[in-house]
């Protein structure tokens, strides 16, 4: 029985891992990044769905993330105290100290396995290589939200209510555009980290340059330097 409550309690720190995989590779990979492999790969779309139902996919994420952590807690923690009764008895502890000192150590080895396997390394993992690990996780997450469809709407009208009011509106999908602020600070930041030449800089340059020029605020300006250079008719002297 202690052996299937263990097996039991690894499944369910590995799915804590597949829960927060899947929520950071959806938050960090760009829509661009998976639209060209759409057109072949059944997976690239699933990831295009979630996308495009990022509240139901990130409530369905932390459903799954709150029901293997509590339920983590309560097979775990008592399955390991109890294996460790007999090493403590060996080992000639007082009897008023084996449930206290086995409960200490059962929910250290319980927290430090859910920090680094369920939490740590599928964070990384995503953070790191955002789009194949959307491709591997977001499939199942896809199929987890429309089998819990109802409570995850539930919680995604609850997550978007409490929102509305702090005067926030929800979104749909995380936005992937950059301003050319936002862009002007990239370049400059790869070329502090000399990850890019002059040459490169001049060319990402250009068309903000062209695109400033092209603005209204450029052109009025232009438009009214233009004029207080333009030369004045013959016999009209400018106030």
């Amino acid at each position: 029985m202690n052996a299937l409550q263990l097996v039991f309690a690894l499944l369910l720190v590995l799915a804590n891992g597949f829960f927060v995989g899947a929520e950071f590779a959806l938050v960090s990979v760009r829509r661009s990044q998976i639209e060209p492999l759409a057109r072949e790969s059944k997976r690239a779309r699933q990831v295009l769905h979630g996308l495009e139902n990022l509240p139901r996919m990130m409530a369905a994420a932390q459903f799954g993330i709150t029901m293997c952590s509590l339920t983590l807690g309560a097979v775990a923690e008592p399955t390991v105290a109890r294996l460790l009764e007999p090493v403590f008895h060996a080992l000639h502890v007082p009897e008023g100290l084996i449930h206290p000192l086995g409960y200490v150590v059962a929910l250290s080895a319980v927290v430090f396995l859910h920090l680094v396997i369920g939490e740590m390394v599928p964070k990384n993992l995503a953070m790191a290589a955002p789009e194949k690990t959307a491709l591997w996780f977001s499939p199942g997450l896809v199929a987890f939200a429309r089998l819990c469809g109802p409570v995850t709407t539930a919680l995604g009208a609850c997550a978007a209510l409490v929102l509305r009011l702090f005067k926030v509106e929800p979104k749909d999908e995380v936005e992937a555009v950059y301003t050319s602020a936002q862009l002007g600070r990239l370049v400059e930041d790869s070329r502090q980290a000399g990850l890019s030449n002059r040459s490169s800089r001049s060319a990402w340059r250009t068309p903000w340059n062209w695109a400033a020029a092209r603005s209204p605020t450029s052109c009025s300006a232009g438009t009214a330097s233009s004029r207080s250079a333009r030369p004045s008719p013959p016999g009209r002297s400018s106030s």
